[in-house]
């Protein structure tokens, strides 16, 4: 064969190897994005899945799920998020607040939901931190939409993270420079951006509470509460009812703090439905129980009271929980009770 016959089959192969090798590259990526987008799928399947276990309260397979998906995609921001809401829920702490700052280090100027719950789980300067950026996206991304109103769920979140921002200048930040100040204008924006969120209305009497204006903070906690608890207690056979005339019903734990208000500000029976509500809900709250009897003892119902704290000690010893100082109180209560109940049957000497 000539030289130049040789050359020319020699290009040929070269040109032949170079398409084939092009071929392969692109059934390999062809291969790998149909691989991405089955993990893609299985990974929304598999949140879904941890999802519908929180709402079931099956948290034990919520963080099986959360596991799987994490060793699926560990740098996934939605598994990362999901994974420290779920481990938050089940009280792995640390764990929860590693997934939540990896969360951070991987997308720090989008998603408020890490901040929030990042800013739940810190205290003082660090939670403002978190918080103050969870509120920057969020109201970067309310600008964003068009049809935005004052009851949309993201105005609700944004109304609740100020609620956050001025609960710690109640507490932890109370002696920082400003507090007073920064704690009002955070109860104010709570209100200002969703005047139907009951807790806005809350935190606001808490801090007039803390300045001891108690007229005002009856005021705004009646006002809250009319939001919600007319409907409940129309509305008393109705289970699992997360929305009362269009408004998110308060979480347990606001619910018993409103109810200790109302004690405060002498709403002895609003004080009363709110923790009835709680009792309907779970009936194996000591705390709720406490409440109860102190209530209907403030108010000399002393039947009622002892039935209540009576409760209390069951609980008490049913639970083992940690609650002593409540105890001691209760067992002093049922003691005055008895000692009341005494003279009422013997009637003046």
């Amino acid at each position: 064969r000539c030289p130049t016959c040789l050359h020319k089959m020699s290009s040929l192969n070269f040109v032949n190897k170079r398409r084939l090798l092009r071929r392969k590259q692109r059934l390999l990526e062809k291969c790998i994005r149909k691989q991405k987008r089955k993990q893609k799928l299985l990974i929304h399947q598999i949140l879904g899945k941890v999802h519908q276990c929180v709402d079931e309260f099956d948290y034990d397979l919520a963080v099986k799920l959360c596991r799987k998906a994490l060793h699926l995609s560990p740098d996934d921001i939605r598994v990362l998020e999901t994974a420290g809401m779920v481990m938050l829920e089940t009280g792995l702490v640390d764990e929860s607040y590693k997934y939540l700052k990896k969360a951070v280090k991987l997308s720090p100027h989008s998603g408020s939901t890490k901040y929030l719950y990042l800013g739940q789980m810190t205290c003082g300067e660090e939670a403002v931190t978190y918080l103050q950026k969870g509120i920057e996206i969020m109201t970067r991304e309310q600008s964003k939409k068009k049809d935005l109103t004052n009851t949309s769920k993201s105005s609700v979140e944004l109304s609740r993270a100020y609620c956050s921002l001025a609960e710690i200048y109640l507490t932890d930040e109370c002696f920082s420079e400003n507090a007073d100040e920064l704690c009002y204008k955070y109860c104010q924006k709570a209100i200002e951006c969703c005047p139907s969120n009951p807790e806005a209305y809350q935190t606001k009497a808490n801090y007039l509470l803390s300045k001891s204006d108690n007229e005002e903070a009856c005021s705004l906690l009646l006002q809250g509460i009319s939001l919600w608890l007319p409907d409940q207690m129309e509305n008393k056979e109705e289970q699992d009812s997360q929305l009362i005339g269009g408004v998110e019903t308060p979480s347990y734990y606001s619910r018993i703090t409103c109810a200790k208000l109302l004690i405060e500000v002498e709403q002895y029976e609003k004080a009363q439905q709110v923790l009835e509500g709680l009792i309907k809900d779970d009936d194996e709250v000591l705390g709720v129980w406490y409440l109860m009897g102190w209530c209907h003892f403030l108010t000399s119902n002393f039947s009622l009271s002892k039935c209540s704290l009576d409760k209390v000690i069951k609980l008490y010893k049913k639970l083992d929980c940690d609650e002593k100082e409540m105890f001691d109180h209760s067992q002093q209560l049922l003691q005055d009770i008895d000692s009341k109940i005494s003279l009422q049957v013997e009637g003046p000497v």
